[in-house]
């Protein structure tokens, strides 16, 4: 990010190095211990309920660079953490926009049981279905205050 990233995505990348900095090695080994238990507790709910669907964000989508001031950033990477549950616990997920909010689009993930990618699929192409095509914005004129 230092070397390729635009000084936006690099302030916002040390800003949130900042609020949740690097551990050592006891930190590391705890964290995977939490995970662990984390994704077996998912895992087992999601033998009753195979499907969850849940909002993209803990927040509406928030305004183009928000995150590249301290409190900005400290909001998005709050509202980002449900956004974090499939990629740290390894479970598939499929974000789908639904819903307007001005002129954005918010969204809902839907998460499946471990290699049910299909369950996913088939679900978003329900949700797409009732929802329609939606076009692409411009997020630096479509931004929401």
């Amino acid at each position: 990010m230092e070397k390729h990233g635009d000084p936006d995505a690099q302030t916002s990348m040390r800003l949130w190095r900042e609020l949740a900095p690097p551990t050592d090695l006891a930190g590391v080994l705890g964290a995977l211990a939490q995970r662990d238990l984390l994704l077996w507790r998912w895992l087992e709910f999601m033998q009753r309920y195979p499907l969850v669907v849940m909002p993209t964000m803990g927040d509406l989508p928030p305004p183009h660079n928000l995150d590249t001031t301290r409190e900005g950033a400290a909001r998005v990477l709050d509202a980002l953490r449900v956004s974090l549950i499939s990629p740290v616990l390894g479970i598939p997920a499929l974000a789908v926009p639904v819903g307007i909010h001005g002129p954005l689009r918010p969204g809902v993930q839907i998460l499946a049981p471990r290699f049910r990618e299909d369950l996913c699929l088939d679900a978003g192409d329900v949700i797409e279905a009732a929802e329609g095509v939606v076009s692409p914005i411009d997020p630096l004129t479509s931004a929401v205050a």
